[in-house]
């Protein structure tokens, strides 16, 4: 799901996972937060989306289809505390809605509810889902943030002499999958 992390500033207020925005009122509105911003929203894979007139591999295709663009628009968050962070004093925020900001009148109907929602002025930013790179590779656990100015040389400096330890030394390759496998549990994978 698509979530973003901040700082956790509220009371030790507990957001239930069945709270909806129809239940938003005086009592749980701290639950809630929205940034306010450009907004662009993937919501469809362009090479599923069928296009007679483009090649299969032509990244151009049906693109007004799979992208989404709210300008000054407003990304409501809901606050999830059934979900962890590895970070210390962090909540979990789940998108709740998306709007133009000149319809929170009708998004958002009560207007107590909107002054006292926080609302994070992001403009003239644009507020795009995380690029969460989720690959990893367990042989190069032990140079993870290695400084190199570029890929070829970070490569031949750092990569490829950890990964020959790894073939040559079984030893060696015990102890980096044990530390590879701890780091994955720390982090919840």
């Amino acid at each position: 799901g698509r979530r973003a992390e901040t700082s956790h500033n509220q009371d030790n207020l507990t957001c239930d996972e069945s709270l909806n925005l129809g239940m938003m009122n005086e009592e749980n509105v701290a639950c809630f937060k929205a940034l306010r911003g450009d907004i662009v929203h993937f919501i469809k894979d362009p090479y599923q989306i069928p296009d007679a007139s483009k090649r299969e591999d032509d990244p151009t295709r049906r693109f007004d289809e799979s992208v989404q663009y709210v300008p000054d628009g407003i990304l409501l968050l809901k606050r999830n505390d059934n979900l962890m962070t590895t970070g210390q004093n962090k909540s979990v925020y789940v998108v709740e809605d998306m709007f133009p900001y000149s319809d929170i009148g009708n998004a958002l109907p009560d207007s107590k509810l909107v002054s006292n929602l926080t609302i994070e002025d992001r403009r003239p930013g644009i507020i795009l889902p995380g690029f969460v790179d989720l690959h990893v590779h367990a042989t190069q656990e032990n140079i993870i943030a290695s400084y190199g100015a570029s890929l070829l040389p970070w490569l031949q400096e750092y990569v490829l002499p950890g990964e020959k330890l790894n073939v040559e030394s079984t030893k060696f390759a015990q102890l980096m999958m044990k530390n590879f496998l701890q780091s994955c549990l720390q982090a919840g994978t």
